[in-house]
């Protein structure tokens, strides 16, 4: 069975929306991108999500908070949790979960250190929908003049 995903994207998203469909489609799935204005309002996203086939996946490119009210419309319509996928930018969410303490952190930079715990953490690109947020892990460094231990 093939895989059929539904990418909708908000027009400032569209370039990485695209590149997407193009790495889908080389690798063998049905795909379909809905490049959806937000000015358009709810009522073409709910056309665009309406009567897909059972298992579609679901990409969503787009600020953070239009990429939330599109997934609460997507899961209204049947989709599951599992198959949603938002690809919002780090520079638009800027929440951090710490991985080691949870804490959500509120970032600008690559590199920071946990208001929580102190650890110095380094952000990923894997976003959460749980956490609402970017994962990021411990940095360890060897400052000048330390030994490791290996």
């Amino acid at each position: 069975m093939k895989r059929y995903v539904l990418i909708i994207v908000e027009r400032a998203y569209t370039e990485l929306a695209e590149e997407k469909l193009y790495e889908l489609r080389r690798e063998g799935a049905l795909c379909e991108l809905k490049v959806i204005e937000r000015k358009d309002g709810e009522a073409r996203i709910d056309d665009a999500i309406t009567h897909r086939p059972l298992g579609s996946e679901l990409l969503i490119y787009g600020a953070v908070d239009w990429s939330l009210m599109v997934e609460r419309k997507a899961i209204s319509e049947g989709f599951s949790r599992e198959l949603i996928h938002m690809c919002t930018s780090l520079v638009e969410n800027c929440s951090v979960f710490c991985s080691q303490c949870h804490a959500i952190n509120g970032v600008l930079e690559e590199r920071f250190v946990c208001e929580n715990c102190c650890q110095k953490l380094e952000v990923s690109d894997h976003y959460s929908a749980y956490h609402r947020a970017y994962l990021a892990y411990p940095i360890f460094t060897i400052e000048k003049g330390e030994e490791r231990d290996d």
